[in-house]
């Protein structure tokens, strides 16, 4: 039998024979390269080897190997002899992250036995990035929450480390208000990952543009005001002078107020 440690792939090995049916197998069954103590790891090469004992005729025997209902492997086992022999199919397999956390199962068309095996799959920490860039801007005078987050199997510790003022708190949570440099760190039994953070302080132009905004405004009105106030004085608070009015001589006209008004005049005699 498979440990835990030999999750790979869900997969079905069907031996069929297309030709003769004399003996039905007496047992199917999956192996791996690996100890049943062990558990795979990503990125490392096992041998899985599905054996059929007691089988015959062996000849145009196929045997497919199955991921859900995708084939991923087959192979057509030879073989003239008549008599019942046992006969394996050897699948190289590779497994990922993704492969974690399956089911292997092998079945045959000429008997109902069935072998299924869950497959753990062991990988190193990945630290979420999306979550943590390389470079955080912290506006001045304000804090920022930095998350470490990292899935691996197994299940890797978060730590942080810093020479600057933060306060750490859960779930791998760091609140910063300084410039510096911030180390998250995800560790497992496979491995220890590191990613550098770089804080930099900004200043908020908020406040500055706000107030030159503002300041704009009243010079603006200012100008305005002053404008209109000489243009209203100008045209439309002229006032005219009715006391005394002055009668000028100046082309036998009338002086009013400063303005001639063409009016006739005869002397007197």
């Amino acid at each position: 039998t498979l440990s835990k440690r030999e999750q790979c792939i869900m997969s079905i090995c069907i031996p069929m024979d297309s030709i003769f049916r004399t003996t039905f197998p007496e047992n199917i069954s999956i192996s791996s390269s690996i100890e049943s103590s062990e558990e795979m790891r990503e990125n490392e090469e096992y041998i899985l080897t599905c054996s059929i004992l007691n089988i015959a005729p062996v000849q145009n025997l196929t045997v497919r190997w199955y991921q859900g209902n995708q084939i991923i492997y087959s192979e057509n086992l030879t073989n003239s002899t008549k008599k019942p022999t046992n006969q394996t199919s050897i699948f190289r397999f590779t497994p990922t992250r993704q492969d974690d956390r399956t089911t292997i199962r092998v079945s045959n068309n000429r008997t109902t036995l069935n072998f299924t095996v869950d497959i753990v799959v062991h990988y190193k920490p990945r630290i979420n990035t999306t979550k943590l860039p390389e470079l955080v801007p912290v506006i001045s005078g304000y804090k920022e929450e930095l998350v470490c987050e990292a899935d691996g199997n197994p299940a890797p510790t978060v730590a942080w480390n810093y020479t600057a003022t933060a306060f750490l708190g859960s779930n791998g949570m760091l609140t910063v208000n300084e410039e510096g440099t911030y180390i998250c760190i995800a560790n497992n039994s496979l491995a220890i990952v590191k990613h550098e953070i770089k804080v930099i302080l900004t200043e908020d132009y908020l406040p500055l543009l706000a107030g030159f905004v503002a300041l704009t405004v009243v010079a603006i009105s200012i100008i305005f005001i002053f404008i209109y106030s000489i243009y209203y004085k100008n045209t439309k608070m002229r006032r005219y002078n009715l006391k005394n009015p002055k009668l000028s001589i100046h082309n036998g006209n009338v002086a009013h107020n400063g303005w001639d008004i063409q009016l006739p005049v005869t002397k007197l005699s």
